[in-house]
This record gives C-alpha cells, structure tokens and sequence, in this order.
C-alpha cells in the first residue's frame, strides 16, 4: 500500500503471510504516507527476505500512526536489510500491543525483529503486553529492537533470549527511552528483561559505553605507594617523580557497568561485522592525558591505545614533575555522541568518558637522587653496584669491598661485617668475634647469629628481646652465647672450677710467702739471740716474695695485652687472662641469674658487684682456712691475715681498676659512642649509666685506687720510720722485697706504673674501628713485651737517637727507675739477667764497685774466720746447714759488729754481683 494523502487510513486484519521467499526488492507489506494504520490479527510467519539491503518483510514509512495488536511474527528472516520483519522510517508513533515476536533474524544489519530510525523529528515506539523472544541481530545491534532518534515506552512487556553484538536486547542511539529513565529510576512498569546476549557490549540495552573502570589490584605501582579510591575517583600516594604506573586490563563500561568484551579486528569474525560495528569499535580506544599546558610535568611510555588484550586495554605511564607535587591524569576513551530524553534535555554528554587518577608525589626516598629530566625532576634509583644512603647524594656510590651487592638503599653485607642500621654505610668489621656477625644467613637478626645482639653482635641477648630465649656468655673468651635453659650445668660447673683454680693459685702462692716470712721472723730472732749467724740467708728468703710478684706483674702486663690483641690463640690467652685478670673471667658467669629478673638493672652494675666475690670469696676462704689450722695447732696462717689481706688487695688491685675504668670508658662503634663494659647503653646514658658513674665507679676508684693505698703507705711509712716491731714490719715486707731499703714505696710507685697501663690499654680501644691494633700478629706484641723488659743503650752520645738521649740521662740521674744496659761499641758490660718489675740494679763496673765487692769479700771471710762461735749448738737450734763454702786461707779475725749489720742488710741485688766463693744457709720450718 502506497497512499500518498497523508490523511489516509489502512485496515489489515486477520491477515496471513506463511512460508514464502521474496527475491525481489519490494517488501511483503508497505505502508508509506498513511495518517493512521491498524494491524489486527496478523501474522506473518516463515517468510524469507533475501535480496534487499534497504527494506525488510514490513515496511512502515513516514506514518502518523501505526497501531498494531494481536499479531504474531515468527521465524522471519531478512537475509540483507535491516530489520528482521519491521522496517519503520521517519514515523511519528508506533504502539504495538498483545503481539508477538518470536524466532526473528536480521542477518547482517540491525534491529532482530524491528528495526525503527527517524532522521528529522523525534518519533515514539510504544509497546503494551508484548513479547519479544529468541530474536537476533547476529552481526548487527539491537537484538529484538534498533532504536536512532526514536523514544520508547515500554509497559507489561517481555525482551528476552535476544542475541546481537552491540545491545542483546535493545539498542538506542540519539534518544534515551523513556523506559530506561524510568528503570534507572526504580520503575520497571511491569517489564521483564533477561538472557539477553550482548557479545561486544550492552546485553538488555546497548548505547554509548558510559564509564572507564581498572581495578585497583591492575594498578602496578612500587611496593612503597599506596593507592585506593575516593569518590569514583583513584588517589595513588607515595609515589615518586620518574616512578612508572602499569595499568593493565583497563574497561569500558557500558550502562549496566559491564564491560566491553572485544574481538580481533584482524579477525575473520571481525570482517563478517556490519559496518556500523566494525566502525565503532575501530574507534574504541583509551589513553592517558594530563595538563599539558604545565612543561615542568611530562609522561612518558605507552599512552594510549586500541589493543585489547585479556579482557582489557593496557597503558604505562612514566611520570616526571617534581618531589613533594601533585597532579592529575586521566585515563580517556575515544568521543562518544551525546543522548537526550524524549524532553530534549541531555542526559548524556558527547565527548569522551573518563577516569581521574588523582597523583601525589613525595619526596625522594633513601637509595634515590635527583636527576634532571628536561623541566622535570625526577628520582632515580641507584642500580645494581651502587647505592646511595643521603637524599643530598649527587650520585650513587659505588658498593664497598664489605658489601656482596648493593642496589637502591639495600646493602647486603659480607659476612664478619656489621652496621648499626639500613640507614648507615658506615660497615665495621667485627674484630671482637666475626663469626657472630653473619649478615647473609637468613635465620640472622639484625645481621647477627643466633642469641648474639647488638653492636658488632658482641653481647648476648641475655633479656631474650630479640630471640625469645635468654642467652649468656658462660666463658668470657670466643664470644659464644649459650642457651641458659639448656646450660645449667655448664654455668655451674664453669664457676665452681674458675673460683677453685684461681683460689688454688693465690693460696699457694700466699702459703710459700707466709712460709718464708715466718722463717724470716724465726731467723730474726736467731739473729738477735746470737744463737747462729743467717746473714745474706734471711734476704734470700725474700726469693719467693720477689719471683711472686714478678710474676704476678708479668701475668696482669699480658692479660692487658690480650685484652686488644684479638688475634691471640685461646690456648695463651685463656691460662693468661684466668691467673692475670680473673675478674674479667667471672664477671659475666651468672648472667642467666640477672637475667631471670630484669629488675636488676643496669646489668654491668651487678656483673661489677658480682667480680667482688672472688677477692672476697678467696679471702674468706683463706679465714676458713685460718681457723680450722688454728685448731690444729698450727696458728700462723691466721697470725698472718693481715699481709694475705693486702696481697689479695694488690693481686686484684688492677683488675678491679680495670673494671672501674671500663664502666667509664666510652668505645665509639660508628658514629655513636657506647659504655665499655655493656654495647647495648649507649655512653652517658641518663638511666643506665651517668647515675652510677657518681653513685658507684668513682667511689669504688676513690676507695680502691686511693684511699687503700695511702692508708697501707702510710702504715708501712710509719713502721719504717720509727722502726716499729719487726714482726710488723716482716707482715709488709713482700711489699718492698726485692727493693733497697731507701725504696720501701716502690711498689706504690707500680700501682701508678699498672693504673697507667691499664688507662692506656682501655683508651687503645675507645675507637673499635683501629685495625691495624686488632690486626697486628701477636709475635709482634710478644716482641714488644721483650722490648720493654730489656732495653739498651750505647754509651756513645753520636750513636743515640734523641729518644735513647733522654732515657740515658734519665737512668744516670735516677739509675733505679729504669733497667737499661749501657753499652760501649756494641759490647755489654753487664750480662747479669734481671727483672725491671724487681728493680735489681745493674750498673757497669766502675773501680768503686770493684772496690765494694772487695769489702765484701772480705767481710764474709772474717764472718767465715768466726764460724765455729756462730755454729755452736747448731742441731739443738734444729737449723740445717745444706751448703757451705769458702775459702779457708783468707780467714780474717774481725768482730766490727757494723760489717754483720753491713751483711744483714745488703740488698739481693749486691749479693748477686758478688762472684766470690760465698756460704749458703738455708733455713726450714719444723712442720711436724
């Protein structure tokens, strides 16, 4: 039907159209230019349209109204046009009630079942109770319905099972429907929509795409940057200048928020689209923007694209401004045209949709420098071989010698080495115990072994802080740390043999002193009751007392010397440090104890206390002794308390001073300074070590270092000048054995010469970082131990240095503070051996010694002239004689009782240097 009045009417009613083919190019039904048509009880069923590309089955042009009810349309193909049964063009309204649509294809253009565009004014699509089923557009859009400049009211209707690429359902172009106005508002007007299928986009309606979505979990950032969604928009923080954003599977949303699902443009599928979907897609695509009017902001690396790829399109974006800025970029698709409401008002904005990333940049971080990047300024990461540790770098440094790899701010330390944190490069070695410090493994804590701790992993974590458990360093040497729970038996046993041992050694040396000093008392009084002549034999008695201190000072000399010589084997230092400076042994031996209260802080405090009980422990122990003897019947022990007293007194004397100077003595490890006798307190530290510097270390210096000593100079000052009994005098007498009578303080005189080494020994290791001390061979230190005992001098004043000139000077003026040997051309005048810890003066052989020694001589033979008067009841005085000498031609009568005083109290020394035949008494105790 052609009817060209516009006010014309068409009337189809119970009309059939069955299982029919059209070849040519005019539709089944046409209607065109009619005011007002009714279709009643059509239907149009198994037709085939196949050649025509610009109509279809039913064709309805520029109408006013179309009214079509009770019809049914189903299985009809349209091979090449579009619409499977309805073409509608440039209608004004179309209502459509209590019909079917079922089984219906468009093959190769839009709209399954309908198909409806108006190209000038606005037209209306009606639908009441209908149903619109299984239709499809399979290479088109719009499965049951294609909608261009047209509204659509919809009500008690159902679009189901409908298939096209673009809008399963419906697919609206221009016009937004009233329908979906409606439906986003809440009101579904009794309509059902569902299985309907969308393969590129849109599965009940299909339209623009409406949004840009990535999932946060596709934004690939650094590990150190935050990001996180505010408002629809993205915030990503922490993020540096010159850092790169991956975006991966970014999508495009349409107006049911499902994205975009993308075929192959290079696909056979893809060419079989129509070209309005070919078109469209070829358009999608997105892209990164920023403000560009800004030259200091500038984006480099894959910024946009049409790729799609696992299920979404993907971008990276190099960002460079500047630190401590923000910016903005957007992530944009291509233009999309605009749509209105049946009121003209736009409901959608033509141009491209977007997703706003909101960037905020900080400041470069540690393993970073700043770079200039044409306006910009950008962080870059140290690479692999260099760090960098200071934003203030201007390059990254190159890795240390002490560092198995470095990238960034990271250093991976070798093993032996320590730092205190991340943030230093200052690498010490650790020479105290390098096994501890083992960066590299993985069960190592703040690059430390297991149960080992703090600076140089020197201490044990003895508290547990760092390793759960409590752990103590039982031995004091090797610096291991043990398990307190699992070494009970150790601790215990450890102590019992240090005390046992080191209490052995000094009560044996204490009973041979004690021992000689009562046969001295006993040969006094022999003396004096004329009963025999000892002579030079009481002052060899002193031997004992003078090789006693001799070693004892030699023993204390080299535990300071082991003290920072590391490298010592623990055979030489361990028997030297137990007999030299057993404190420091025991010291740390009850840790476990301390520990199992952690109240009992600062742990040096207690460690320190705890070292008094071996002085005091052992003299205790020597009153035990004492008085269970005395109950024997054998009293001479307790009689000598005293002189034991203040020989544990001098014997501890430097090892307590050690102590004391150590707890003030600051050890500087990198840039801080910590206590020395506890790495875990820093120096000075307000709580834990300032306080008791003033409350206990310099009390316990004062008392000890000072005060002690005056009071024993002063008593031994005070028996010597008014010649006090000589059973006092004989219980200080080891302390000025060995010394001329004039030189009774000498051994105060030592207390300064031990005080000063010790001070020195301590200030050699404030700085820890001194390595060629620690590295030294230890026979250097054994040469130089040599060195100082033995020291000579040629005589000729051409040959010294200015060094050797001042100590010559020094040992002519004051010849008994030094042991220097003179010589004359290269050859000694004096091979006699000594000891300058006993001060036994050898001089070269003047005439007037010569002269002396003659005195001498002569004075044991007048003394040998008279040896049967002495000798008289010699076994009834239950004296033996074990050795007797001399000359008997050169007896000389002589009774000068000032040559038997002379004798008596010749020095050790003199008696050495005298060659002539001699005699020899040797006097024993009684022990029965």
């Amino acid at each position: 039907m052609n009817q060209q009045n516009s006010e014309g009417y068409a009337l189809i009613s119970k009309a059939k159209f069955m299982n029919s083919s059209i070849f040519n190019s005019n539709p089944l039904i046409l209607l065109n230019q009619l005011s007002n048509i009714d279709l009643m009880n059509v239907l149009i069923k198994d037709v085939v349209y196949i050649n025509s590309q610009h109509t279809s089955i039913f064709m309805i042009q520029d109408c006013k109204l179309v009214t079509i009810s009770e019809s049914h349309f189903i299985n009809n193909i349209n091979s090449n046009g579009p619409g499977g049964v309805i073409y509608a063009l440039n209608n004004k309204k179309i209502i459509i009630q209590n019909s079917i649509f079922w089984l219906n294809i468009c093959k190769l253009q839009s709209g399954g079942a309908i198909y409806m565009i108006n190209t000038i004014i606005q037209g209306v699509l009606k639908i009441n109770q209908t149903q619109l089923i299984e239709n499809k557009s399979g290479y088109s859009s719009g499965g049951s319905i294609y909608l261009e400049n047209n509204n659509m009211i919809m009500q008690n209707s159902v679009i189901a099972s409908n298939q096209a690429q673009i809008g399963g359902g419906i697919y609206y172009t221009q016009v937004m429907p009233d329908f979906l106005t409606d439906l986003q508002q809440g009101n579904k007007n009794n309509n059902t929509f569902k299985d309907n299928l969308g393969y590129i986009y849109g599965q009940n309606f299909g339209s623009t795409l409406r949004k840009v979505f990535i999932n946060l979990e596709n934004i690939k950032i650094p590990k150190y940057s935050l990001k996180l969604y505010e408002d629809k928009d993205i915030f990503i923080k922490k993020l540096k200048s010159g850092d790169q954003i991956n975006l991966e599977q970014i999508q495009l949303l349409d107006e049911e928020n499902n994205p975009i699902r993308f075929i192959d443009v290079n696909s056979t599928d893809f060419s079989l689209l129509s070209s309005d979907v070919q078109s469209l897609v070829q358009q999608i695509s997105v892209s990164v923007q920023w403000n560009q009017e800004n030259k200091e902001i500038q984006c480099v690396g894959q910024l946009q694209t049409k790729q799609f790829t696992n299920g979404g399109f993907n971008l990276d974006v190099q960002i460079f401004y500047k630190p401590i800025s923000e910016l903005v970029l957007k992530i944009q698709s291509n233009s999309f045209p605009s749509l209105i409401d049946s009121n003209g008002k736009i409901v959608v904005n033509y141009g491209q949709i977007e997703l706003i990333l909101n960037i905020e940049l900080e400041q470069c971080s540690i393993g970073q420098i700043f770079k200039q990047y044409g306006s910009s300024i950008a962080c870059e990461t140290c690479p692999d071989g260099k760090y960098s540790l200071s934003l203030n770098d201007q390059e990254c440094k190159i890795c240390p010698e002490s560092a198995v790899r470095c990238i960034g701010s990271n250093i991976q330390l070798k093993s032996g080495y320590w730092r205190e944190d991340e943030n230093t490069d200052n690498i010490i070695y650790c020479s105290m115990n390098p096994q501890s410090c083992q960066p590299q493994l993985s069960s190592s804590k703040f690059y430390c072994i297991e149960g080992h701790k703090g600076p140089l992993c020197y201490q044990c974590d003895t508290y547990g802080d760092i390793w759960g458990s409590r752990y103590s360093e039982i031995y004091n040497h090797g610096g291991e740390c043990y398990k307190c729970e699992q070494n009970i038996d150790k601790i215990v046993l450890y102590n019992l043999l240090a005390y046992l041992m080191i209490s052995l050694y000094i009560i044996i040396i204490l009973r041979r002193i004690i021992m000689q000093l009562e046969v001295k008392v006993k040969g006094y009084y022999l003396n004096k009751l004329e009963i025999i002549y000892l002579g030079s034999t009481l002052n060899q008695s002193d031997r004992s007392q003078i090789i006693s201190k001799i070693l004892t000072d030699h023993l204390q000399i080299l535990s300071l010397v082991c003290s920072f010589a590391t490298k010592m084997p623990a055979f030489f230092t361990v028997p030297i440090q137990l007999s030299g400076n057993s404190v420091s042994v025991v010291s740390k031996s009850i840790d476990c104890v301390f520990s199992k209260h952690p109240n009992l802080q600062p742990l040096w405090l207690f460690q320190f206390l705890w070292s008094f009980t071996l002085p005091a422990g052992i003299l205790i122990f020597y009153i035990v002794q004492g008085f269970i003897l005395k109950r024997l019947q054998i009293d001479f022990f307790i009689r000598y308390l005293q002189t034991a007293a203040i020989f544990i007194y001098f014997y501890f004397y430097p090892m307590i001073i050690t102590l004391a100077i150590r707890s003030i003595n600051c050890i500087t490890i990198g840039d801080k300074k910590y206590l020395d006798l506890d790495f875990g307190i820093e120096c000075y530290d307000k709580h834990q070590h300032k306080p008791y510097i003033f409350l206990f270390t310099i009390p316990v210096i004062f008392i000890w270092g000072f005060v002690i000593p005056l009071l024993l100079f002063y008593k031994i000052h005070d028996a010597k000048s008014k010649k006090k009994s000589i059973i006092k005098q004989i219980k200080y007498s080891f302390l000025f054995a060995g010394y001329k009578k004039q030189y009774y303080y000498w051994e105060f005189w030592k207390l300064s010469y031990k005080t000063s080494l010790i001070l020195i020994s301590v200030l050699i290791q404030q700085n820890i970082q001194l390595k060629f001390i620690a590295n030294i061979d230890s026979n250097m230190y054994t040469t130089l131990v040599i060195g100082l005992l033995r020291l000579k001098i040629t005589n000729q004043e051409k040959e010294r240095t200015f060094l050797q000139n001042l100590i010559f000077k020094l040992k002519k003026k004051y010849p008994q503070l030094l042991y220097v040997e003179i010589q004359n051309s290269q050859k000694e005048l004096d091979n006699s051996p000594s000891s300058p810890q006993s001060h036994l003066i050898t001089q070269t052989e003047t005439i007037d010694e010569k002269q002396q020694i003659m005195k001498k001589k002569n004075s044991n033979k007048r003394i040998a002239n008279k040896w049967p008067y002495y000798t008289r009841n010699s076994k009834q005085n239950q004296i033996s004689l074990k050795d007797r000498t001399f000359d008997k031609q050169n007896l000389f009568n002589s009774n000068a009782i000032d040559s038997i005083i002379q004798e008596t109290e010749c020095s050790p020394q003199n008696n050495q240097q005298n060659n002539s035949p001699k005699f020899q008494i040797q006097l024993s105790l009684d022990k029965s």
